[in-house]
C-alpha cells in the first residue's frame, strides 16, 4: 500500500504528517506501507524541509505526480 501526503509547498504540512504516519505504521508493524510526501506546486522543492519539523530535515520537497495515483 503506498499513501502521499500532499500540501501546496511540502515544506511543512506534508513533510511532517507523513513522518507521523511512518512513525505511526512502524510502531504498528505495518513495514508494507510505503509513505510519501509531495507538493501541488514548486514553491520550495528540493529544498529541505522546514527547520522546525527535526524529524524530517532529511526530506527534500518534490511536486506531486500524476503517476503517484496509481
Amino acid at each position: 500500500m503506498n499513501i502521499l501526503m500532499v500540501c501546496t509547498a511540502n515544506f511543512c504540512r506534508s513533510p511532517m504528517a507523513a513522518g507521523i504516519a511512518r512513525f505511526l505504521l512502524k510502531a504498528a508493524g505495518r513495514a508494507d506501507v510505503r509513505v510519501d510526501s509531495a507538493a501541488t506546486h514548486a514553491y520550495c522543492l528540493g529544498k529541505a524541509a522546514g527547520f522546525h519539523l527535526t524529524f524530517s530535515l532529511l526530506e527534500r520537497a518534490r511536486r506531486a505526480r500524476f503517476s503517484d495515483g496509481r
